[in-house]
């Protein structure tokens, strides 16, 4: 029997938006008005400062004073610390395996999830993919990869009607 999940209005809406930070329905450099986004979820101001100060805390936000939230970009270092972290953690396990000449059925099966994905799939959907193949040789550093993954790839400057999976293009330094 499944179970039942009970969530609060914050969690709910902070739910929400880091589904439509993820999927690019806010675009990078968004300012996120209180009275408007408020009124669209119904409900409270209150409400909607707690779920943007969690959004804020995990990096998916970023809070200006006297100015509000915003939808950050992701910048040429942002990607080059989520390469280097990535080539820290899993190239060792990529040489372990082409040493045994194995690859596990888990890896496998991820690889035909990924060639099953449509070409305008939710980047959501790649994300989670790419973290399960990651649990699959370490749970730990999954659910560490995981936030950093999913943070890091808003995808600034996609245009929704294009599709694809291609790559952001990098905000520029300041």
């Amino acid at each position: 029997m499944a179970g039942i999940h009970v969530a609060t209005t914050v969690a709910a809406l902070e739910q929400a938006l880091e589904d439509r930070i993820l999927n690019c329905e806010l675009d990078a450099g968004a300012h996120l008005r209180e009275a408007e986004r408020a009124a669209e979820y119904d409900v409270a101001r209150h409400s909607l400062r707690a779920a943007c100060d969690r959004l804020v805390r995990r990096g998916l936000l970023a809070k200006r004073v006297n100015r509000g939230f915003f939808v950050p970009a992701l910048t040429s270092g942002d990607a080059h610390e989520v390469f280097e972290l990535r080539r820290l953690y899993e190239l060792p396990v990529v040489r372990q395996l082409a040493a045994r000449r194995e690859v596990p059925a888990a890896m496998l099966a991820s690889l035909r999830a990924f060639d099953s994905l449509e070409d305008d799939a939710p980047w959501r959907e790649v994300v989670r993919i790419d973290i399960c193949s990651t649990a699959l040789w370490s749970p730990r550093l999954a659910t560490r990869a995981s936030r950093a993954r999913m943070e890091s790839w808003h995808r600034p400057g996609r245009e929704p009607e294009s599709g694809g999976l291609r790559r952001p293009p990098l905000a520029r330094e300041q």
